[in-house]
């Protein structure tokens, strides 16, 4: 525990310097909002080996973004799913009076990342630029078994290899594309079954904050071989005037997990985007 707490402490420590250098530097400043409808395909063998799957209109993200010496971009995300393995259906409760339905699992899908790079290649149209990524991800479910509820949770703190090619086709068009994969992680995963011994005593405060911090103690240093991710989107853009630029732009995200069952998360999602420059 100490060791990850030093090793988290550095990291933070050089981020924020280099965070700093690049406003210092910084040329151009932009603030993008999305929204998107996206679908979530999720199998968690920790709980059942049944797939779930749904659709959602209900998907945004706020990106900052600041260039100059060094590229670097500030990113919120948020997703909320209703996925189900097979249609709703009507079931007996306690009697024969009592009719129940059933509802969905409901997915939270967050990220919060700080990228940071520098140009490598640039001329009139195309930029390529090569950099890192701090990522961190909350991804907590609300598991529905009848009238039973079972909470779980995939969180993922890490550092991630990252890259983005611009290419500008003229003045009024842009495209636009990043790629992040993991060099390390520190992943927490809910218990085998959802509830045992280790879920009650984190849960026994009953207080959000202590609860998430107890989870994010459980965290552990993962490599590639236990857990993998890749994030990728293309964008584009269009400007409407010199300030306001309009796009859209698609984003896959997928999350392996195999400690200590098999997890895969797999999310496409369509944005129409909205940036104010700066």
């Amino acid at each position: 525990m100490k060791t990850r707490s030093i090793v988290v402490i550095l990291i933070l420590i050089l981020l924020g310097g280099m965070n700093l250098h690049a406003q210092q530097a910084a040329k151009d400043k932009s603030l993008s909002l999305s929204w998107g409808v996206g679908h979530l395909k999720e199998q968690d063998l920790i709980l059942s080996p049944m797939i779930h799957d749904g659709f959602s209109p209900v998907n945004t993200i706020i990106k900052f973004r600041s260039s100059g010496k060094l590229e670097h971009q500030a990113y919120l995300k948020f997703g909320l799913y209703h996925a189900s393995a097979f249609d709703s259906f009507s079931y007996y409760g306690d009697s024969p009076d009592n009719v129940e339905r059933t509802w969905p699992h409901t997915n939270f899908n967050v990220d919060i990342n700080y990228s940071l790079g520098k140009s490598v290649f640039e001329n009139n149209k195309l930029k390529l630029i090569l950099g890192g990524r701090s990522r961190n991800r909350l991804l907590p479910s609300d598991n529905v078994m009848a009238p039973a509820v079972l909470f779980g949770y995939y969180i993922s703190f890490g550092i991630d290899v990252w890259t983005q090619l611009s290419y500008s086709l003229n003045d009024k068009h842009t495209f636009t594309a990043n790629l992040a994969l993991p060099i390390f992680s520190f992943n927490g995963r809910s218990p085998y079954s959802w509830m045992d011994d280790f879920y009650f005593e984190d849960t026994f405060s009953h207080k959000p904050l202590k609860i998430v911090s107890e989870y994010i103690k459980g965290t552990k240093l993962e490599s590639w071989k236990v857990s993998q991710s890749v994030d990728f989107d293309i964008n584009y853009y269009y400007p409407i005037s010199e300030k306001l630029d309009i796009g859209t732009s698609y984003l896959f995200s997928l999350n392996t997990n195999q400690s200590p069952k098999n997890l895969v998360s797999i999310e496409n999602v369509l944005f129409l985007n909205l940036k104010l420059k700066f």
